[in-house]
């Protein structure tokens, strides 16, 4: 799932686990017979000492975006941005961005556009032929769940006359 939010590979956050294990007190080996790379060394001797909320802050900034501003506001008010929250929008990112990679599978000749940035009520709009589709993805990180609609979302799915698909997509 943070794999795909970053845009990468899910297997990259595996790999990156497997490398930094045998340096954390944890179950599992990684890669215990192993020398770490000289990039990942780099990165492990820049981090290793920071503290786990310190970490936390600096890669939700990669995920959510304008996190120091909201961050701020949270601080402002008093209160925390809940782990759920991030882990929602993680997924969500990790939807979208396997939708991305994948709708042609399902939506042959179709073409894109993504109106994430637009707070239309959608994530992507696909048009074939002047046919429109309106597509809304939610992701979900177990086999059930719940998924959130904005009051926009809600609203569009309500009235678009062009065909409005919600793509589930479990990580």
């Amino acid at each position: 799932m943070l794999g795909l939010s970053l845009q990468g590979k899910p297997s990259n956050i595996k790999n990156y686990r497997d490398e930094f294990d045998p340096y954390f007190d944890n179950a599992r080996k990684g890669w215990h017979k192993r020398e770490l790379r000289t990039y990942t060394k780099i990165i492990f001797e820049k981090y290793k000492d920071i503290e786990f909320e310190s970490f936390k802050n600096l890669i939700s900034s990669f995920l959510i975006e304008n996190y120091e501003a909201k961050l701020q506001v949270s601080e402002f008010l008093d209160f925390k941005l809940e782990t759920s929250f991030i882990k929602r929008v993680a997924t969500g990112k990790a939807a979208e961005q396997y939708f991305l990679q994948n709708f042609k599978k399902h939506f042959v000749n179709f073409n894109v556009l993504d109106v994430r940035e637009f707070g239309c009520g959608f994530d992507f709009k696909l048009d074939l032929n002047h046919k429109q589709i309106c597509v809304e993805v939610k992701g979900l990180s177990e086999d059930k769940g719940q998924f959130l609609l904005t009051q926009k979302e809600f609203e569009m799915a309500q009235n678009c006359e062009r065909l409005k698909v919600m793509d589930l997509i479990k990580n």
